[in-house]
């Protein structure tokens, strides 16, 4: 599954031409937590790296299904 996870930097993955940011756990938030974007748009916060993927590949499913969207699929 994560096959196409790419770490940019320490803080940093690429999957899929979206950009996953870790957000280390500090003292007024106690939990890692994972903030998916692409290009200016945010995708929200997950509490894991799993979880953000799985978040994108639903959304290129979603794609799939769209018969008249051939151009978006990658």
């Amino acid at each position: 599954m994560n096959m196409n996870l790419v770490q940019v930097s320490t803080h940093s993955f690429k999957y899929r031409n979206f950009q996953i940011i870790k957000l280390p756990a500090k003292a007024m938030s106690p939990v890692t937590r994972f903030h998916v974007q692409r290009d200016d748009n945010s995708f929200g916060l997950f509490d894991s790296i799993n979880d953000a993927i799985k978040y994108i590949d639903s959304l290129f499913i979603i794609v799939d299904e769209l018969p008249f969207y051939p151009l978006i699929k990658g």
